[in-house]
């Protein structure tokens, strides 16, 4: 919740307006992983709430487009985008069409499970089209393939494909005699690395030669987990037609192995060597991407709500997580809040006081009920004299200009502290009434409200 929703229409609006600001990004990253020939481990670095989720799915879907050949677009502009990359990559002598498919994994859907292998073998499978086989021979030969391997394991796993059939068995899990040989430990790992290489065959073969393979949110994961993961990778999956790219908070990361091997392990030294490139997610320029998100919300006739949301949420200094979850939420209230056809000092606490309150509380809730209870005038005051539209809306509306810490102070105790309803007037303009407070309060909690059912 709260992300840029990440569904094909959003995927194709980002690209074709370069919305994010991304897609010499998503070029240089193609440029990148197209010119590797041999088994690779990328991480995409970037803090959280900077749309790296987003940022990898926009190049899976690119990277399957390029896939196939005879795939059908009716939107010109993803036409147009397309081409400009295969002739940017082609003047590079790099063939952007050679058989390179990408499949999403988001590690922390799965960190309960013990083996993490086994998880990402059942998103290759839910992922690659081939899998969706008609021929029964070839059927049971990828079914018998996927037993191998699992009883390998001596656990169970089984899919089933949208047509309904069933690929691979279910299987108790096993228990097999004790054993101390270490010549049969050796064999039973080399029979667990051949069942998996002939089944990753069976998957690769027709749909794709190549598989890129985006590990999300890895950073989020419980240590023990993360820490299999990446290890299993590293053995497993040493074959040259595999990509990997983790998108993660690498700081996150350090942390979360030094969590499993201890405070004195060097968790940046392990990644260091883990990853073959470091690569960095460019930040994304809030403010533009405030300014669509705007023109994405029905107007009305106030331009001052427009300016002030502008001017808080860069006070706030939001992240691209924070403006979503803020607008989702501002969008509920939108077209009142837009609304200044009503009394200025109404509008200026129902609707100006609510933007403010609503940026604050979508950032820091701390800072939000150290205001609302009294205990934030510092906070409070400091938002007023930086948000100039704010006072420019008290001179154009109520005749108060250069608003003073004395001011602030009236209204900050009526708002906040004073608890009885003899309404004041600030300079003999601006109409605090104890109505107005009550119904900020009502929209901020989204449920107080009172309608007529």
């Amino acid at each position: 919740m709260y992300e840029l929703e990440i569904n094909e229409d959003n995927i194709k609006e980002t690209i074709k307006n370069d919305v994010l600001e991304r897609n010499n990004s998503i070029y240089n990253f193609l440029n990148l992983v197209y010119s590797i020939d041999t088994k690779c481990t990328i991480s995409i670095d970037g803090e959280w709430g900077t749309g790296k989720t987003f940022f990898v799915k926009q190049v899976e879907y690119i990277i399957n487009l390029l896939n196939d050949e005879n795939f059908e677009e009716t939107d010109v502009e993803i036409v147009k985008m397309l081409d400009k990359i295969k002739k940017k990559l082609s003047e590079k002598d790099i063939d952007s069409t050679k058989n390179t498919r990408a499949i999403y994994y988001n590690a922390c859907e799965y960190d309960y499970f013990d083996d993490p292998i086994i998880t990402i073998i059942a998103d290759i499978i839910k992922n690659n089209s081939n899998i969706n086989i008609n021929n029964p021979d070839k059927k049971s030969s990828l079914a018998e393939k996927i037993d191998n391997w699992i009883s390998s394991f001596k656990l169970g796993f089984s899919y089933q494909t949208k047509s309904g059939d069933a690929i691979g068995i279910e299987l108790q899990k096993q228990k097999s005699e004790p054993s101390n040989s270490i010549l049969d430990n050796i064999l039973n790992s080399k029979t667990i690395e051949e069942n998996f290489k002939q089944l990753l065959e069976e998957l690769l073969v027709e749909s794709s030669n190549r598989l890129i393979i985006f590990i999300d949110e890895l950073d989020r994961c419980n240590p023990g987990f993360a820490v299999k993961l990446l290890e299993k990778i590293k053995y497993f999956f040493n074959d040259k037609r595999f990509i990997f790219v983790f998108s993660t908070n690498l700081n996150q990361l350090q942390h979360t192995i030094e969590k499993c091997y201890g405070n004195n392990f060097n968790g940046a030294y392990y990644l260091q060597k883990f990853f073959d490139y470091q690569l960095e997610l460019p930040k994304i320029d809030v403010n533009k991407y405030i300014n669509y998100r705007i023109m994405l919300i029905p107007k009305n006739s106030s331009a001052y709500v427009d300016e002030i949301i502008r001017e808080v949420l860069k006070y706030e200094n939001y992240n691209l997580r924070d403006c979503n979850k803020f607008f989702e939420l501002l969008k509920l209230k939108y077209v009142e809040t837009k609304n200044n056809d009503i009394i200025p000092s109404y509008h200026f606490f129902t609707n100006i006081m609510f933007i403010v309150l609503l940026a604050v509380k979508v950032k820091n809730i701390n800072d939000y009920y150290r205001i609302i209870n009294g205990n934030g005038i510092d906070k409070f005051s400091d938002i007023i004299k930086k948000c100039e539209q704010i006072s420019s809306y008290l001179e154009e509306t109520m005749n108060i200009y250069e608003v003073s810490d004395e001011d602030i102070d009236v209204l900050y105790n009526y708002m906040f502290i004073k608890k009885d309803d003899d309404g004041i007037t600030l300079r003999g303009y601006l109409n605090l009434r104890r109505s107005y407070i009550n119904k900020l309060f009502d929209k901020l909690s989204f449920l107080g409200e009172k309608i007529t059912l």
